[in-house]
């Protein structure tokens, strides 16, 4: 579930998503927050008490705001989503490869997962791959759809039931 920094600012952003969820384990729903919210006053009381709660919590556009790695260390299950513009550089700009070169190598040794954003070609797969990243999401695996859409393609054992292995 996608948070934007407006609704972290809302005060009572934790308490709607306990009683949303609540019948839920917490392992269940990934909460995905901007990473201009780990920084932003107004929205570090939600994301504090999401923590407290241990709601899973991923970083998204992980890499253009100021990032703070000490952030990362704080949450309950840390796991980040690299912003979309260093997967489009990946064929072409040595600079986004050094740079998830580097995230890799921090986010590994600090037990933080990793997801790639914006995948649009087969050739990203490939480097991703190289770079030791095997999560990821984006227009070459399918376009956002519906919850009844997502459903058909996923079987009772919570498998793709598509064609797409990664």
């Amino acid at each position: 579930m996608s948070l934007t920094l407006p609704e972290l600012v809302h005060g009572g952003l934790a308490d709607d998503i306990h009683e949303l969820f609540r019948s839920l384990p917490l392992e269940a729903v990934r909460l995905q927050v901007p990473e201009a919210a780990l920084m932003d006053p107004a929205a570090q009381q939600s994301v504090g008490r999401l923590i407290e709660a241990r709601r899973s919590i991923c970083v998204r556009d992980f890499g253009t705001a100021t990032s703070s790695l000490r952030h990362l260390s704080l949450l309950p299950v840390p796991s980040i989503r690299t912003d979309r513009s260093f997967v489009s550089g990946l064929d072409h700009c040595r600079s986004d490869r050094l740079i998830l070169d580097a995230v890799v190598e921090i986010c590994g040794e600090l037990g933080v997962e990793i997801t790639a954003d914006g995948i649009t070609h087969p050739s990203h797969v490939d480097h991703l791959l190289e770079l030791g990243i095997d999560r990821g999401q984006g227009w070459l695996f399918g376009r956002p759809s519906t919850r009844d859409e997502m459903s058909r393609r996923i079987d009772a054992d919570g498998n793709r039931t598509d064609s797409l292995g990664w």
